[in-house]
C-alpha cells in the first residue's frame, strides 16, 4: 500500500475529520515522549542523529524551547540562491544540523513529501517495517537518502523556506521517530503544545522586563496561530519568519 493510501485510510477512519486526526495523532506521538517511549518513539540524542531519519527536538530559540518534527537532510552547498544564503551567513562556524521543518509544510504537502521519499527509498522502508513486525527498535532502522529533498521542494510550490539550519549547541532533546508511523506523524501539531510551553516559560521569568518582552512574543505566536483557520499557505510563511526571528534575537 502507498503512503498517499495510508494516509487516505487515516482519513476514511476518522470520517474526514482534520481536527480529531490531529488531534489524537499529537496526543499518541507527545504520550510517547511524555511518558511512555515505544520501540516507534524512543529518545536518542545529538550523536546518535543520523542523515535521512525522522525525528521531533526540542530547540532553544533564545530561552524559548519549542518542539519541531524533522527529517534530517544533508548540508546545502554555500552557493545556493535565495533565502539559505542569507541564513547560512547566520550560522556561519557553528556546528550545523540541517533539516526539513514540517511544522511549515501543509498537511497534503508532507505527505506528498513523505510518498516521494518512501517511493526513493522503498527497500529501507520495506526492510523497517518487517523490523518493526519482529520487535524491532526505531535506532536500529534504516536511513532513507534525501540528498534530492532541496531541489524538489524548491521545484514543487517553492517550499525550500521549510529547510531551516539548527545550531547543535541549542537542540535540548531529540527523539527518533519511525518510519513505520509516519502517516501519524504527517498531522502531528506542536503548534498548540509549543504554545501551552511558552507560558510554562513566562511563569518561569521572574524579571518584569522580560516577562513582559515575552508576553508579547506569546501574543504575537497566537495571533499566528489564528492565520491558521483563514489563510493556511501564509500562516506557514509567518510561522517560519516568526521562528526565525526568535532564533536572531540575543
Amino acid at each position: 500500500m502507498e503512503f498517499t493510501e495510508q494516509v487516505d485510510e487515516l482519513y476514511n477512519l476518522y470520517n474526514r475529520n482534520i481536527k480529531k486526526i490531529r488531534d489524537e495523532s499529537t496526543l499518541m506521538i507527545f504520550n510517547h515522549i511524555y511518558k511512555n517511549p515505544s520501540p516507534q518513539v524512543m529518545p536518542s540524542n545529538i550523536k546518535l542523529m543520523q542523515i535521512g531519519k525522522f525525528y521531533i527536538i526540542k530547540y532553544n530559540y533564545n530561552g524559548n524551547k519549542l518542539w519541531c518534527p524533522i527529517i534530517t537532510i544533508p548540508p546545502i552547498p554555500n552557493n545556493d540562491d535565495g533565502f539559505l544564503q542569507k541564513q547560512l551567513k547566520i550560522v556561519n562556524n557553528k556546528n550545523v544540523l540541517y533539516a526539513v521543518n514540517f511544522d511549515y509544510l501543509p498537511i497534503a504537502y508532507k505527505t506528498i513529501l513523505i510518498d516521494t521519499i518512501i517511493k526513493n527509498n522503498q527497500g529501507n522502508y520495506d526492510n523497517n517495517i518487517e523490523k518493526n513486525l519482529v520487535g524491532g527498535k526505531v535506532k536500529e532502522e534504516f536511513n532513507f537518502k534525501v540528498n534530492w529533498i532541496y531541489n524538489f521542494l524548491q521545484a514543487n510550490g517553492k517550499k525550500n523556506y521549510a529547510i531551516t539550519a539548527y545550531d547543535l549547541l541549542k537542540i535540548d532533546k531529540v527523539y527518533e521517530i519511525s518510519s513505520t508511523i509516519l502517516d501519524r506523524f504527517v498531522f502531528i501539531d506542536t503548534y498548540y503544545i509549543n504554545n501551552r510551553m511558552m507560558y510554562d516559560t513566562l511563569e518561569s521569568i521572574s524579571d518584569q522586563k522580560l516577562k513582559n518582552e515575552f508576553s508579547d512574543k506569546i501574543k504575537i505566536y497566537e495571533k499566528i496561530l489564528e492565520l491558521y483557520y483563514t489563510d493556511i499557505e501564509q500562516f506557514y510563511k509567518v510561522l517560519r519568519n516568526y521562528e526565525k526571528s526568535l532564533k536572531l534575537m540575543s
